[in-house]
């Protein structure tokens, strides 16, 4: 009897043991995570579309009920039917890839003022996280949305932002109870919200996602802080007047590492723990506008991050050696990046820091035009070349070649 009860203990040890693997649905690693405009447009591509180098399509946005800030749905455009729009999202999750379901951006606030409204919040994204069967939860709220009083990192004061982190911790139980599996989730705050919590004047709004990373940092999966839409911010270097604007590789490179090794908030609002570097993604935009980085630079930036590049501007990481583990990168969005010049270059500079792919680079595009070649020459270089045997180079056709 005693040696069967021993048994019976350990299987049901191992059972547990097997449980627990199960129950964690993985995001990819490394991560290319792209926003997915849900509307139709000049921009729009059908989902079964996207380059299929993205592994995590972030679908942008769910909407209100009745005008309601608590209460969610998710309508996909009208170019799609319903049992479409289901099919192509079963289609790439059957290729590995993770379809989220993101809640706020600008115009969609989501303000918790009751218990009710909490509850209300709650059933909904259940429902349509069940009905659509998305694979995670994106938290990208802004603006009104994070108007709290009281911010304190440690213990929230205030009762909106309260009702938001209880919201959120049941919709990821409650997944977990009724599926096995874990919901995954993502953040994209902008940096006032957070990186702002160094700073004495950035506003009331100053460090306010900070209490909703603390209290949900396990569950997290990947932080993206939006390097755009961005004033200037101070680095973990601010005391000694390391201030940092957007656009370049500082930028990218002081803000990400705020993230992760965390700080000690101004004005008495409490302590950011930091992530780990493999819950921390780098979030810019798709094409070089304004407030983006140039390629060649952001390669600089992101290579000095990972460990594997010389420091590429002033600010020089605390952590010596950078940080090999950093998840992965995102972009708003999917649909610019596919329209920038050169298409889908932002996931091709994902591809080259994180992958083994076989890409080229090519070189006088700037001094060549069509129909005045005149004998030029175009410099192709392959990289991460991988053949059986040699290659006779002189037979070569480069196919999809920018315009123009």
């Amino acid at each position: 009897m005693s040696i069967l009860l021993i048994i019976l203990r350990n299987l049901s040890f191992v059972i547990l043991l097997l449980a627990s693997f199960v129950g964690k649905s993985q995001l990819p690693n490394p991560a290319i995570v792209g926003y997915w405009e849900n509307w139709n447009g000049s921009r729009f591509v059908q989902l079964k579309d996207v380059d299929s180098r993205y592994n995590v399509i972030n679908i942008a946005f769910a909407s209100k009920k009745l005008l309601s800030d608590y209460d969610l749905r998710f309508k996909p455009p009208g170019s799609y039917s319903e049992q479409e729009f289901k099919s192509q999202i079963e289609q790439l999750q059957s290729e590995g890839k993770k379809i989220i379901i993101s809640i706020g951006g600008q115009n969609d606030a989501v303000i918790l003022d009751s218990l009710y409204e909490k509850e209300q919040f709650v059933t909904s994204v259940n429902e349509m996280i069940d009905y659509w069967g998305f694979d995670g939860l994106d938290i990208d709220l802004e603006g009104h949305s994070l108007n709290f009083n009281n911010i304190n990192i440690q213990n929230p004061g205030d009762e909106k932002q309260q009702l938001l982190i209880s919201a959120i911790q049941e919709i990821l139980d409650n997944h977990l109870n009724t599926h096995g599996s874990k919901l995954l989730l993502t953040m994209a705050p902008e940096t006032l919200y957070v990186q702002g919590g160094l700073s004495q004047w950035a506003g009331s709004y100053r460090g306010a996602y900070l209490p909703i990373i603390e209290a949900l940092r396990d569950d997290i999966d990947m932080l993206n802080v939006q390097l755009y839409n961005s004033g200037s911010m101070f680095g973990l270097d601010g005391a000694t007047g390391g201030t940092y604007t957007q656009g370049n590789a500082d930028f990218v490179v002081a803000m990400t590492e705020a993230v992760i090794l965390g700080y000690t908030a101004t004005g008495n609002i409490g302590t950011y723990s930091g992530l780990p570097a493999s819950k921390v993604g780098v979030a810019l935009p798709g094409c070089h506008s304004y407030d983006a980085v140039e390629h060649d630079e952001l390669i600089e930036a992101m290579n000095y991050l990972l460990g594997k590049g010389p420091q590429p501007g002033k600010y020089t990481l605390k952590t010596e050696g950078g940080y090999p583990d950093l998840r992965g990168m995102m972009t708003w969005s999917i649909n610019t990046d596919r329209k920038c010049y050169p298409a889908y270059g932002y996931v091709d500079v994902w591809s080259q820091l994180f992958t083994d792919n076989p890409f080229i680079t090519i070189a006088s595009l700037d001094d060549i035009y069509e129909g005045e070649e005149d004998g030029k020459i175009i410099e192709v270089k392959l990289n991460n070349e991988t053949f059986k045997s040699p290659i006779n180079s002189n037979n070569w056709t480069i196919s999809n070649l920018p315009l123009g």
